[in-house]
């Protein structure tokens, strides 16, 4: 039974169950038949959301295409701004 998905943009969400929270990104699906499936797959499994939205930062920043602490800083903005938006989306932008 599937209790919470959140979403991080198009790419990345945290899914809950009554067991634990994984973290999933939405693959590009390669050919016709994939994208008729559900392309999220899941990375990894935590008891606690709060470890799953640390698991996803870690994951994005080492799977990002940066060069340099310029560019690293920049993506780390960009997923700063994706985490703000979804709590913005639920507490309202105050």
């Amino acid at each position: 039974t599937i209790l919470m998905i959140i979403n991080f943009g198009d790419t990345w969400r945290l899914k809950s169950d009554r067991n634990q929270w994984s973290v999933q990104y939405n693959r590009v699906p390669v050919n016709a038949s994939e994208r008729a499936t559900d392309s999220w797959v899941s990375r990894t499994y935590h008891v606690k959301p709060e470890d799953a939205v640390e698991s996803m930062l870690q994951l994005r920043i080492r799977l990002a295409d940066t060069i340099g602490l310029s560019d690293c800083l920049k993506e780390m903005r960009a997923i700063k701004k994706d985490i703000m938006d979804v709590f913005n989306d639920y507490y309202g932008d105050k």
